[in-house]
């Protein structure tokens, strides 16, 4: 906990980061890691949350409550595109 009233300061940038891109560089293009992960982004059409299994104890009477559900057909998809299944 801080009472000072000052916000604490940033740390310093790390070297080689800070300033303008380098000559010959576009910055946001990354390697092909990041491309991938754009790529991912654009096939994903909405949050990819999912729960395949659920289990818990209901608060009322104690009865264990499981519920299993599959991976629906959209993120199913994006998922096998993902592990190289195809598309």
């Amino acid at each position: 906990f801080c009472s000072s009233p000052t916000p604490p300061t940033p740390p310093p940038p790390r070297p080689g980061r800070a300033g303008p891109p380098r000559r010959g560089r576009a910055r946001g293009r990354g390697g092909p890691a990041r491309r991938w992960a754009a790529e991912l982004a654009a096939r994903t059409p909405r949050q990819f949350l999912h729960a395949h299994r659920l289990e818990f104890d209901h608060p009322v009477t104690g009865e264990v409550m499981a519920f299993r559900a599959p991976l629906p057909g959209d993120l199913a998809a994006v998922r096998g595109w993902a592990v190289g299944e195809g598309g």
